[in-house]
């Protein structure tokens, strides 16, 4: 059998998982009698079919910093296979973090903050052994991925998809939507700036109507222009669309994850713009995350009510309960202790590639990196017939350029609500072709360039004490963006006018120099000193209360589930006594799932 052998990590068996959220700790006990120090891996499932025009596709769920050990599980699948794989596509919280300041823009408790890997890929210390694209979830360094609002590479070989966009890879259309769905920030403007004070640290990653907008303007075109293929080949978005889960096993999942329940029943478990656009998009592979919990559906779609949706896809917050809520199985107090993922209630699998037909959705949601977790899955995807395919790697799509170019002017940096259109904006043949025309649509691969020095040094210890918030900065290649399609910046701002160079740098008596290392790396940034309970600067207690602090990302209080990055399922259940001493299942409090 052939090996595919990736560089840029180390290999061999027995390898462990590093870089946990408890600042590198090894996911494995050392106990005697307990644990070996073997990672179980589980299972990868293979979906669809290969063939030489088939392109194999690794989904995996909430990445959580977790970089190296997601590729190396992946190498380990290549090798037991003998078959690389081409693209890898991550559904949020993927968590790039340069640097310890990056910390400042990261809605996450301090206990649970970690360097993780993916700095090693900034610095260029190691490169992504598959090209990488992925979205934003909740738990994000928001001041690296705002400045690539449009989208752009945050690493070599690793692509950050946007708010909102759309590319493509060897002909197939990958959509994305960042965030996750919270109704009071839902029609502001992109207002936040950086530094972020408490509450911009948590709207910042709150899913916009304008970008949802856009999503369905695009879609519209897409069936206008090309109405013999889907408006997208694969979907991502980090929370599920609202209602998904009565399309597949919903007493199963109700079964391994309890506290969904209440969701379920008032119909309000997952995002209702992400309900809309699964109805407008119509895609044959939706990919998600976020409620860490592998789950498979199948949404058929109909003609009818997909003519309604072109007319009239204007969401507004109070809609979101106004479903009628679906039917539930009654609450029981079986526990299931098993580790199976959840399918379909169909007669056959349901993500099958013989099944796929233009009017139905494979829906998907993986878990978290852990051990013993349904984290990776892979699709074979037959590349279009008939599509142009300008480069091997990623490219832009035209006609979501064209929306972009058509809706630019509802942008808004405004706290206040943006007023989006009820109608959807008519974008031509004209316009896309004018957008071909101008520009090429390859993504350049080499664009990329650090704008802030990366970590040096081992991941752990993290400082007691964070370093300063970083300066606003700007991105050379969302400069370069906005200039090929004629554009000003509204939501993020000029890198060439706002870059430190220490050189020009005013002196300032209150200015902190951090080194970082590295010659030539030093980073400037000024404290305000009148204020020692300056807002913008983020310490939050371990033990915060906070409805946002906490949720179903940072800990999940069901007593079979407790700390799970140490103990698999079956471990904790058996020593919920040793740990907690009394099970709290039925009265504790049921988790926000999001935030």
């Amino acid at each position: 059998m052939r090996s595919f052998h990736r560089g840029g990590f180390s290999r061999g068996g027995g390898r462990e998982f590093r870089g946990g959220r408890r600042g590198g700790r090894r996911f494995h006990n050392n106990n005697s009698g307990r644990r070996d120090d073997t990672p179980i891996d589980l299972e990868i499932e293979e979906l669809g079919v290969v063939s030489d025009t088939s392109v194999t596709i690794a989904v995996e769920g909430c990445c959580h910093g977790e970089l190296e050990a997601i590729y190396e599980r992946l190498a380990r699948h290549e090798e037991a296979k003998g078959r690389p794989i081409d693209l890898l596509l991550c559904c949020g919280d993927f968590q790039s973090v340069r640097n310890t300041a990056d910390f400042h823009s990261m809605a996450v408790p301090p206990k649970y903050r970690t360097l993780g890997s993916f700095y090693r890929y900034y610095s260029g210390q190691q490169r992504a052994p598959i090209l990488t694209v992925f979205i934003g979830g909740n738990h994000e360094a928001s001041q690296p991925l705002q400045e690539l609002y449009y989208g752009g590479w945050v690493a070599p070989n690793i692509y950050y998809i946007g708010a909102a966009g759309v590319v493509r890879y060897k002909g197939i259309r990958i959509g994305g939507i960042s965030g996750i769905y919270k109704s009071h920030d839902y029609q502001k403007g992109r207002y936040e700036t950086f530094p972020l004070d408490p509450s911009a640290l948590r709207s910042i990653y709150h899913v916009r109507e304008v970008d949802v907008y856009r999503m369905k303007c695009y879609a519209q075109t897409a069936k206008a222009i090309r109405p013999e293929s889907p408006v997208v080949n694969i979907m991502l978005s980090h929370d599920w669309p609202r209602g998904i889960e009565q399309h597949g096993n919903t007493e199963g999942l109700l079964k391994k994850k309890p506290f969904f329940r209440d969701e379920v029943q008032q119909n309000c478990l997952g995002s209702p713009p992400n309900e809309e656009l699964l109805q407008a998009i119509q895609p044959p592979w939706w990919f998600s995350a976020h409620l860490h919990v592998k789950f498979k559906a199948t949404m058929r779609h109909s003609k009818e009510k997909d003519v309604k949706q072109e007319t009239n896809l204007q969401l507004t917050p109070s809609q979101v309960i106004k479903s009628p809520a679906p039917s539930v199985p009654p609450s029981s107090d079986q526990k299931s202790d098993q580790t199976t993922e959840f399918i379909a209630m169909t007669g056959k699998d349901p993500c099958s590639g013989a099944d796929l037909t233009d009017m139905m959705t494979q829906f998907l949601s993986l878990d978290k990196c852990l051990p013993r977790r349904h984290f990776l899955s892979i699709v074979h995807i037959e590349k279009p017939v008939g599509e142009d395919d300008e480069s091997n790697g990623l490219s832009y799509d035209p006609e979501w350029l064209a929306v972009l170019r058509k809706t630019h002017h509802l942008s808004s940096n405004s706290r206040g609500p943006v007023r989006v259109p009820v109608d959807i904006v008519s974008v031509s043949r004209e316009d896309v072709d004018a957008i071909r025309s101008s520009n090429s649509l390859n993504i350049d691969p080499d664009a990329f360039q650090p704008t802030v020095p990366a970590h040096q040094g081992p991941p752990a210890p993290l400082p007691r004490q964070l370093p300063p918030p970083l300066h606003p900065m700007g991105n050379p290649q969302t400069d370069d963006f906005l200039r090929k399609l004629g554009l000003d910046h509204i939501v993020t701002i000029p890198y060439s006018m706002n870059r430190v160079e220490d050189d020009k740098a005013p002196v300032d008596e209150n200015e902190i120099v951090l080194d970082y290392g590295e010659a030539g790396t030093s980073l400037h940034t000024t404290l305000p000193v009148e204020d020692d309970d300056d807002a913008n600067v983020i310490d939050l207690d371990d033990n915060e209360q906070d409805e946002n602090a906490i949720d179903i990302d940072d800990i999940e209080e069901d007593a079979n589930e407790i700390d799970l990055d140490i103990q698999d399922l079956q471990n904790a259940q058996l020593n919920d006594a040793e740990h907690v001493g009394t099970s709290t299942v039925g009265n504790s409090k049921r988790p926000r799932v999001n935030s």
